[in-house]
């Protein structure tokens, strides 16, 4: 998890990227790596053999690409270290803004469901390429309520960032999609980040497949058949 000041200068923000940083929007299966590089990090720290270790912090500028796009965790400043499956009471509530767990901001109770909601914003925002608040709505909405409004019909593919351009598949979409609302949901009802891992690997496996059989190749060779 750890980086020398040589490596670290080599890293950018996710959020520094998702905003054009790069020439080219992120791909789909780019956004998918990222978010698995994510989830096995927060995996490997709620799963660590001397402790959970709750990151406290997620969001995605704690969240560090390399050259080649590879994820890493950052910042451990709010880092609390408690024993697996247990609970720590904080005396204020710690985070920032619009991550923020809203059972962690009541109760004030820190755990690991509290870095699963925060991942599951991050999630949202990955696939969609939105703000974690809307300000452009008559009043302020979090992108949780937002993803609720804009698939109210049943269809969730309206949640998906236009920079994508139709370029991913639905099966997957919709499997990431799921596992980001259910990340949001009340606290006994998420997911570990384990099963996160094998949701977003799952999606990853879907999506290279899909877009596998949309290679220039295939398409040729339908196209003489």
């Amino acid at each position: 998890m750890g980086m020398n000041a040589s490596s670290f200068m080599n890293y950018v923000s996710m959020e520094i990227s998702q905003s054009g940083f790069s020439d080219k929007a992120l791909s789909w299966i780019q956004r998918l790596e990222i978010a698995v590089d994510s989830a096995r990090g927060l995996w490997f720290l709620h799963t660590y053999s001397e402790g959970c270790i709750v990151h406290r912090d997620i969001k995605p500028t704690n969240i560090l690409l390399g050259p080649k796009l590879e994820a890493k965790l950052s910042d451990f400043g709010l880092s609390k270290v408690i024993d697996i499956g247990e609970t720590y009471a904080s005396s204020e509530v710690r985070g920032t803004f619009g991550y923020v767990d809203p059972e962690y901001q009541s109760d004030r109770q820190v755990n690991s469901g509290g870095d699963v909601y925060s991942f599951g914003i991050v999630l949202l925002q990955i696939i969609s390429g939105k703000k974690v608040i809307n300000m452009n709505a008559n009043k302020p909405m979090s992108l949780v309520r937002t993803a609720k409004s804009l698939t109210r019909g049943g269809s969730v593919v309206g949640f998906a960032d236009p920079k994508l351009e139709g370029e991913y598949s639905t099966e997957a979409f919709e499997l990431v999609f799921k596992l980001a609302m259910s990340c949001t949901g009340h606290k006994p009802e998420r997911p570990s980040m384990g099963q996160v891992v094998e949701t977003l690997e799952k999606a990853h496996e879907i999506s290279v497949r899909v877009m596998a059989s949309k290679t220039p190749l295939n398409i040729q060779t339908q196209q003489t058949m």
